[in-house]
C-alpha cells in the first residue's frame, strides 16, 4: 500500500498546533523556563549532576512541560552557545607514502611478470630451432 503525503497540508496542521499550543499555555511560565535554560547555558562551570538546579536536561524537560517546543528550546540554548557550523577541511597527502609505496611494488611485480614471459617467449623461440 502507498501512503501519499501532502506536505503542505501536514506543514500547515503542524503551525496550527503550534499557535494553538502557544495560545493555550502559561506564557510566563514558558518565557521563564526558556530564560532560565539560557542562563544555564551561560554557567563555565558543570551542571552535570542530575540533581542540580540549573542541570540542562532537568530545564529541557521543564520547558518542555511549560508547553514550550524543541524549537523554542533550542534557540534559547543557541542564544548563548550560537549555532553550529559545519566546517570542510581537505587533508591532502594522508595517502601518499602509502600509493608511492603501493606504485612502487606495482611496478616491480609488472616488471616481473614481463620479465618472465619474455624469458619464457625466448624459450619457446630457442627450443623450436
Amino acid at each position: 500500500m502507498v501512503v501519499c503525503v501532502d506536505n503542505a497540508q501536514v506543514r500547515q496542521e503542524q503551525c496550527e498546533a503550534l499557535v494553538a499550543m502557544r495560545a493555550s499555555r502559561d506564557s510566563v511560565a514558558a518565557t521563564a523556563a526558556l530564560d532560565a535554560l539560557t542562563q544555564s547555558a551561560a554557567l563555565e562551570t558543570s551542571t552535570g549532576p542530575g540533581d542540580h538546579p540549573q542541570n540542562l536536561l532537568r530545564l529541557a524537560v521543564a520547558a518542555a512541560r511549560a508547553r514550550c517546543s524543541v524549537g523554542e528550546i533550542s534557540d534559547a540554548l543557541e542564544a548563548k552557545w550560537g549555532r553550529y557550523a559545519v566546517t570542510s577541511s581537505v587533508v591532502q597527502g594522508a595517502y601518499a607514502d602509502t600509493v608511492s609505496d603501493f606504485m612502487f611494488s606495482f611496478v616491480c611485480f609488472i616488471s616481473f611478470v614481463l620479465l618472465t614471459i619474455l624469458s619464457f617467449t625466448l624459450y619457446l623461440a630457442c627450443s623450436n630451432r
